[in-house]
């Protein structure tokens, strides 16, 4: 039931081969300059530092940043974040190749409110958290990534949710001269990887253009399978000088990504990682269905992802503009073993397809300006529809036989579901005025949800899913609820003081925007019966999902010298109409709700330090509290003491600490984080102890090589001191039913990789 991957793998090793035959007898040609980043305070060796010259709390990845924090695998952009202070990312795997992965800001909570992430600025990603989205392209081809911790500004982080913060990557442009680069590594667990790109050069009439193709692959380090089986990746980018200032950038990417999946543990077992470190999926059938749904191959997924997208700008530095388009389809399938497929234990199939598709427009121009002054307004418009799934459209249920085969049981899940479709104008200011800096903004969302009807799908045969509806599925009244229309106004202002090139101030406000608890879908389907009897339907529930939002205050100063820098931030976000999981007693069922409040507030510090030339140190201190608000209602009516706990896997205290050493060819870049105790439940009683992980990094620069005109060796080493804890906690941050799971942290993996450029 695996996946064929050989022909797959013919294609990627075909590609990389032809891309590299290009390059052989043009080995001397000049390494392409990339496009200068920008960092306050930088020294030369950080990883990342604060970055924006407006009123913000943002943060750049430089290029090394991303190469160390992403490791060898050099897919994951929430990776490359993991050595900012108040970022807390875990995968399963030692790669951050797995689809478990968490990540979390200032607290701020994984699943479907994770960072909202951009490429270019565009959202190219499906609200369903399909696995590939995260990590569609190759980082060796991107340049910088953005992070905005607080507050994000009106024209950045569009999208399904930015109330944990947005990241933007930016893409390395094809280079002026012909080249190119190969990167090979290899590592424990099966790891391997393979990457290749060129470079036309500018060809006549000014066009530039890049191809790019890897494959990725990697064993589970705990029980049987791969994560993934496959990764393969072919980009390509494109820029084109047009009339008159104006310039067009078009990228596009195919992706194939399979794997299996790690298995969870318990609270009991996570607090017993001598005896359950390894515990994973079944290796071997048994013939006992119940015992059979933990085969680690009836959990697994597939997923392919195709984009298309590119940017029109026009314009002088008086007044200019861009239009930006995107066009994402992804298809595939996930199977789940479960307990109750339809009642009995079996394997649950989901297929799903979806296309995602936009427009982003903007114009800016200069307003006013005389020595010292400058007024500039900006004004757009964003558009975005998202087809199904999201919530789940179609799911089959399959019995397991002795044998190991699976036979149809039925449909677990058949609705038809419309688009969803976001709508934002927005429009601002910003300026500067002797030392002061300024921005303010808002931005308009309208946000359409999808109106949705679930089917009976009880003696349907097997069949594709529009073939279905033939069969006159029945369905009532109670199971539709009908599209809404959520609007919210975002505001937004910042201002900066410059006390000398040394010393500056600012603080900003803004309002951010989550994702409703669309998870009342699948549980309405589910515990249809009990809604029923308590006179409840499906647009009732339906009714009382809306969008989270969280207001934003930092306070923050970059601060300079010779040779280092400091930027702390004080910080404090209010937010209501959270998604939290709470047992409604006039049910009886647990289901998310949009009625929960929170606070999170802190202090983030971060810094780097140059004492000689050879040798940069860095680091970054985070201490914050992510409170509850309220008390929660459990099933027996008790209200529980929930207020002012700290929220599940939100951690009060987290370090960062690194230095870049460098003699001669030889770069050694050692780095550590420790993470403070925390919870499993609201309840703060499933408690998990604090750790600290040092990676290290070792490269060798070969400088020109055999005919290259840069050749380089790197040794990563992860979990350096092989240390046992647990690193994600999967939980709703208010579920008072104890189901949080938990994914031991990766053990000591040793990757090496050989990169050359031509």
């Amino acid at each position: 039931m695996t996946p064929d991957t050989t022909g797959a793998g013919r294609r990627t090793a075909l590609a990389c081969g032809l891309l590299l035959g290009l390059s052989s007898a043009l080995c001397a040609a000049e390494e392409p300059a990339l496009a200068e980043v920008s960092v306050v305070g930088s020294q030369g060796g950080e990883l990342s530092a604060p970055a924006s010259e407006r009123p913000r709390s943002e943060e750049t990845v430089t290029p090394e940043g991303i190469r160390i924090h992403a490791g060898a695998a050099q897919t994951n952009a929430y990776k490359a974040l993991s050595g900012l202070p108040s970022v807390l990312f875990e995968a399963a795997d030692p790669y951050g190749l797995s689809s478990s992965q968490s990540i979390r800001s200032r607290g701020r909570p994984n699943s479907s409110q994770t960072p909202g992430q951009t490429y270019e600025g565009m959202p190219i990603r499906n609200l369903g958290g399909f696995t590939g989205s995260v990590d569609l392209f190759d980082l060796e081809n991107v340049e910088a990534i953005g992070f905005y911790r607080g507050a994000v500004p009106i024209d950045k982080g569009v999208g399904f949710a930015n109330a944990s913060g947005s990241v933007d990557m930016l893409f390395r442009r094809p280079a002026e001269e012909f080249g190119g680069q190969v990167n090979v590594a290899a590592g424990r667990f099966g790891f391997k990887r393979l990457f290749a790109r060129i470079d036309s050069g500018e060809f006549a009439g000014g066009s530039r253009l890049f191809l790019s193709a890897s494959r990725t692959d990697a064993d589970k380090w705990r029980g049987s399978g791969d994560s993934p089986a496959e990764r393969e990746i072919f980009q390509f980018g494109l820029t084109q000088p047009l009339w008159a200032g104006a310039s067009l950038e078009l990228f596009g990417v195919h992706g194939d990504l399979a794997q299996h999946n790690y298995r969870p543990l318990t609270y009991a077992q996570a607090k017993d990682l001598s005896t359950y470190r390894d515990f994973d999926y079944n290796r071997t059938l048994t013939g006992n269905a119940a015992q059979d749904v933990a085969y680690y191959d009836f959990n697994r997924q597939r997923v392919k992802n195709q984009a298309l997208f590119g940017t029109l700008r026009f314009g002088d530095e008086v007044q200019n503009g861009f239009v930006k388009a995107y066009h994402l389809k992804i298809d595939g399938q996930t199977w789940n073993g479960s307990g109750n497929a339809l009642g009995a234990p079996g394997v649950i199939r989901w297929d799903f397809e979806s296309e995602v598709y936009g427009l982003i427009a903007q114009a800016d121009r200069r307003l006013y300006q005389d020595a010292g002054h400058e007024i500039r307004g900006v004004a757009g418009y964003w558009y975005h529809v998202q087809e199904p799934p999201g919530p789940p459209l179609h799911q089959k249920a399959y019995r397991i036989g002795a044998d190991g085969s699976l036979s149809f049981a039925g449909w677990s899940t058949l609705a038809k579901m419309t688009d969803h479709i976001y709508s934002s104008p927005y429009a601002g200011l910003q300026g500067k005025a002797g030392a002061w800096t300024w921005e303010t903004g808002v931005r308009y969302l309208h946000f359409r949800t999808p109106s949705i009807t679930y089917y009976n799908g009880a003696g349907l045969a097997d069949s594709g899913y529009r073939d279905a509806f033939d069969q006159n599925p029945a369905t009532s009244p109670d199971r539709h609820a009908s599209s809404r229309r959520l609007t919210n106004w975002l505001p937004n202002l910042g201002v900066g003081y410059t006390f000398s090139p040394r010393a500056k101030a600012y603080a900003n406000y803004g309002r951010n925007y989550g994702v409703p608890a669309f998870g009342i879908a699948t549980t309405y389907n589910a515990a249809r019966a009990q809604f029923v009897a308590a006179g409840s339907s499906f647009q009732d529930l339906w009714n009382n999902a809306d969008q989270e939002l969280s207001d934003n205050l930092d306070v923050g100063l970059h601060l300079t010298g010779s040779n280092w820098y400091l930027s702390p931030v004080l910080y404090d976000a209010r937010y209501r109409n959270r998604s939290v999981q709470i047992l409604d007693p006039a049910f009886g069922v647990s289901y998310p709700q949009n009625a929960g409040k929170a606070r999170a507030y802190g202090v983030e510090v971060e810094g780097g330090w140059s004492p000689t030339q050879r040798l940069t140190l860095f680091g970054g201190l985070a201490l914050s509290r992510f409170e509850l608000a309220d008390d929660t209602r459990a099933a027996s009516g008790v209200v529980l003491p929930t207020a002012g706990k700290q929220v599940a896997d939100a951690p009060r205290v987290m370090a960062k600490l690194g230095a870049s050493y460098r003699l001669g060819a030889w770069t050694l870049t050692p780095t550590a984080r420790y993470v403070g105790e925390r919870y499993g439940n609201a309840l703060n009683t499933h408690r998990l102890p604090s750790y600290a992980v040092a990676d290290l990094d070792i490269q060798y620069d070969f400088g020109r090589f055999a005919g290259f005109k840069r050749v380089t060796a790197a040794l990563a080493v992860t979990n350096l001191f092989d240390r046992r804890y647990i690193g994600i906690i999967s939980s709703n941050d208010v579920d008072l039913r104890g189901t949080a799971t938990y994914y031991p942290g990766a053990p000591r993996a040793v990757a090496a990789t050989f990169s050359a450029r031509f």
